[in-house]
């Protein structure tokens, strides 16, 4: 028996009784980062993290072809316009979405919809 499947069955090991929130989503990042990309239009960030098939010369790679895109070997940034990630346990990515805060409840529906954790 993994430690990880038994949280929420009855709550006698404290904390690990509450937060039943669907499964395998969560907040935490999904593995060590290896590389991001930023794009300017739409303004998104994708980070690649261990147990993903991305290497960082992959990443960079594809993020070299897309139009006004940064590369980086560190996490996506938060900032004035960040709304909020959609992390993905089982692809090991972590997208985040910056702007227009109209657009943050269609984020968050369609990340929740795929069974992953919006976070802010």
């Amino acid at each position: 028996m993994s430690g990880g499947n038994n949280g929420g069955h009855g709550g006698t090991s404290g904390a690990a009784g509450s937060a039943g929130s669907g499964g395998s989503a969560s907040c935490a990042d999904p593995g060590s980062i290896i590389a991001s990309c930023s794009l300017a239009n739409p303004a998104v960030c994708v980070g690649f993290y261990s147990g993903s098939n991305a290497t960082a010369s992959a990443v960079q790679a594809a993020c070299a072809a897309q139009t006004d895109s940064t590369y980086s070997t560190s996490a996506c940034a938060t900032g004035a316009t960040f709304l909020g990630c959609c992390v993905s346990a089982t692809a090991h990515t972590r997208t985040c979405y910056y702007g227009d805060t109209a657009l943050k409840a269609g984020y968050a529906s369609a990340c929740a919809a795929a069974s992953n954790a919006f976070c802010e």
